[in-house]
């Protein structure tokens, strides 16, 4: 049928010129200039949030490599969203030191988004602006993954050198494993690091790809803009206004 020929032809386009524009950016980022933040003293205050729905089993990998973080205790607060877990969960995350906030302390709000963005929103309403408005950025992260010990520290060379950066992109690696599948996966992700992300960042263009190495900045309208409420796959790091 015509139609069906048409839609085929057009989904082909738009991959070919998807593909070229990553080729055209990746050949690019083989000759880029990056500037690397220096060490600055710590001062910028992070408010980090783990999304998690029944994840007794990892929760408290990305807990306990917050609780290790080389940076001042005073400086961030790490809090979990245990979004309607039947298992212990919550618990857990308690347990290793985070704060936590549940579906069943009784927030009456109208949740938008699907997955991890209607967890979000509903911590976010939770916590209200005058309480995360004390801090500089949000930062999300997956209740399975590890943090690195100096991330934290990063985030705020990075947003001290940069004047406090609209968005900063950050490094997302893939767990070490065994197997074809497992080293496909790290090849995926260590390349779009060094070709597409990498150049990006000279062009101050976010990117966000897997779901967790995407920040992006508002307002401190955020609860009324819904800027996170567009997809699943947003992780972000999100300074007040």
């Amino acid at each position: 049928m015509v139609w069906v020929k048409l839609v085929s032809t057009s989904l082909i386009t738009l991959i070919m010129i998807y593909m070229i524009y990553y080729s055209l950016v990746s050949i690019k980022a083989y000759r880029g200039n990056f500037k690397i933040a220096p060490h600055h003293k710590a001062r910028t205050k992070f408010l980090v949030l783990i999304p998690a729905v029944n994840e007794e089993a990892v929760i408290n990998i990305p807990v306990d490599d917050l609780k290790n973080q080389k940076y001042p205790k005073k400086l961030f607060d790490v809090y979990v969203i245990a979004d309607h877990c039947t298992d212990k969960t919550a618990m857990i995350a308690k347990k290793h030191g985070a704060k936590v906030i549940t579906t069943e302390m009784g927030l009456n709000v109208k949740r938008h988004g699907v997955g991890k963005s209607n967890t979000l929103d509903y911590g976010l309403h939770y916590l209200g602006l005058n309480e995360w408005n004390k801090y500089k950025y949000v930062v999300v992260i997956d209740s399975d993954n590890n943090v690195a010990s100096n991330f934290l520290q990063r985030l705020n060379d990075y947003a001290v050198e940069f004047s406090e950066p609209e968005a900063i992109q950050v490094h997302l690696d893939s767990k070490q494993g065994h197997g074809f599948i497992n080293k496909g996966l790290n090849l995926s992700f260590a390349n779009c690091k060094n070709k597409l992300n990498t150049y990006h960042n000279i062009w101050q263009i976010l990117t966000i790809y897997a779901g967790k190495c995407g920040q992006v900045r508002c307002q401190s309208t955020l609860l009324e803009s819904c800027s996170l409420r567009s997809s699943e796959e947003e992780s972000c790091t999100i300074p007040r206004s």
